[in-house]
């Protein structure tokens, strides 16, 4: 995204899951360039100042100026990490939707993202313009993207306050890359240019490509075949809900600070690292969205000792909750005296998009104090 011309936001779309891979990252690019990054002490550790950075990673973008003014712009690289626009009380959220990063087109409720570039990429300065001017590359993770206007809700109220089609789908490409995970972002800046005052509009930048069209393999691994440990892959459940109806799967995610919910550590490659609340006569835990081995495996769920569930339901479904690999139910009165319920399962050839769902039906009371998948 570009605000006012004077920044530009790129989302590099891949969960990078802790500091690690931002130094991973760093590393890699200075052994392209040839020579170390000036790095910024007064920032967040890993930010990165080069302007030839651009080069190296922007292929495709488009954007246009829209007639919204916003007043201030402001970054904080705080503990907190946050980003967000002010005048609008607008925080961008992190319980959106996904971002299919391994695709070239990006297909967005039928809006084509490609050819959408093809028609305005005409409308922005040139990389190359951008390239020339006093540019700093900010590379930072784990913002803490949390809303604090009760009168908005992140990218979706701007969307229904300005239909313009290309800024709706241009924000819910962006929201898109607002996991609830820890990903890198990328901050393209003109330091001559002040943040304030700045007219609105948009931009989408593919990385993905360019990247992994460059010979050095370990650019491309960063991107796409990061090694995940499912490290502060965690969450809580907890209240007293009969009823929840409105929030679809994905919609509600934990908060990723809290440790009580785990996922041990095997062969499981992470897909994504959402828990959600859904149901409509209890309340149904969807994840984590895994890709697995053959072989078989246990997951478990561990309730705290002072819980009390009515029928519980386990599942474990595939390719999107289209395939049902297996499922069981735990029956009702005895379960808030039975902290644990498991579930086996085997298979033969490589599982993508696995999902463990639970459903307690009827009353629930109490807190799933732990998740966790083993192979056995």
């Amino acid at each position: 995204m570009i605000v006012g011309n004077n920044v530009a936001f790129v989302p590099l779309g891949t969960p990078f899951i802790n500091e690690r891979h931002c130094d991973q990252l760093i590393a890699t690019l200075e052994r392209r360039l040839g020579e170390p990054l000036q790095r910024a002490p007064s920032f967040f550790e890993n930010v990165v100042q080069d302007p030839r950075l651009l080069s190296r990673f922007i292929s495709t973008y488009i954007g246009d100026k829209q007639n919204m003014s916003l007043s201030k712009l402001r970054i904080s690289m705080s503990t907190e990490k946050t980003f967000y626009i002010n005048n609008t009380g607008t925080f961008f959220t992190s319980k959106n939707l996904l971002l299919n990063t391994r695709s070239d087109t990006f297909e967005v409720e039928g809006f084509n993202i490609d050819e959408a570039i093809k028609n305005q990429n005409k409308k922005l300065e040139s990389i190359r313009d951008l390239e020339k001017k006093d540019t700093r590359v900010f590379i930072f993770g784990n913002p803490d993207l949390t809303e604090v206007s009760s009168e908005t809700d992140g990218f979706s109220n701007i969307v229904k306050k300005y239909r313009n089609q290309d800024l709706e789908n241009a924000c819910v490409c962006l929201s898109r890359a607002f996991p609830t995970g820890q990903n890198i972002f990328v901050f393209i800046v003109r330091q001559e240019l002040a943040l304030q005052n700045l007219s609105f509009c948009h931009q989408y930048i593919t990385v993905g490509k360019s990247i992994t069209d460059c010979s050095d393999r370990d650019l491309n691994d960063i991107f796409v075949n990061i090694p995940t440990s499912w490290e502060n892959l965690s969450g809580i459940v907890s209240g007293n809900n009969k009823r929840l109806e409105k929030n679809r799967a994905g919609e509600i995610a934990f908060d990723a600070r809290n440790q009580r919910i785990e996922v041990d550590e095997t062969k499981v490659t992470r897909r994504d690292r959402i828990f959600c609340l859904d149901g409509n006569s209890g309340n149904a835990l969807w994840g984590p969205y895994v890709s697995i081995d053959p072989g078989s495996y246990e997951v478990r769920f561990d309730f705290s000792t002072a819980s009390n569930y009515g029928e519980c339901l386990l599942e474990i479904l595939a390719d999107v909750g289209q395939t049902h690999i297996k499922s069981a139910i735990y029956g009702g009165k005895g379960l808030g005296r039975c902290p644990v319920a498991t579930l086996s399962f085997d298979t033969l050839a490589p599982l993508h998009d696995v999902e463990f769902r639970i459903a307690i039906k009827r009353v629930f009371k109490g807190e799933i104090s732990r998740i966790s998948l083993k192979k056995l």
